[in-house]
C-alpha cells in the first residue's frame, strides 16, 4: 500500500485537512488522535489497509517528523 493506493481507495473519505471522514460508511479518523479509528459498516481488507495506512502516515506526528 502506498499514498496513492489509499487515495484512490479512501476518495472522499479524505478531509481537506488530511483527517478522513465519511457518514455513508461511518469512518472518522482526526489525525491529532492518531491511534483510534471509529468504523461502523462493512469493509473490505483493501479498505481496511488503506485506513490503517491513512493512519500511520498521516498523522500529525508522521507529518511533522516530516
Amino acid at each position: 500500500m502506498n499514498e496513492q493506493q489509499a487515495r484512490e481507495i479512501l476518495g472522499g473519505s479524505i478531509t481537506p485537512t488530511g483527517d478522513l471522514y465519511n457518514a455513508s460508511c461511518y469512518v472518522l479518523w482526526d489525525r491529532f488522535v492518531p491511534e483510534t479509528v471509529t468504523l461502523d459498516d462493512e469493509f473490505t481488507i483493501d479498505q481496511l489497509e488503506a485506513i490503517v495506512w491513512w493512519m500511520r502516515n498521516k498523522s500529525e506526528k508522521q507529518e511533522s517528523k516530516r
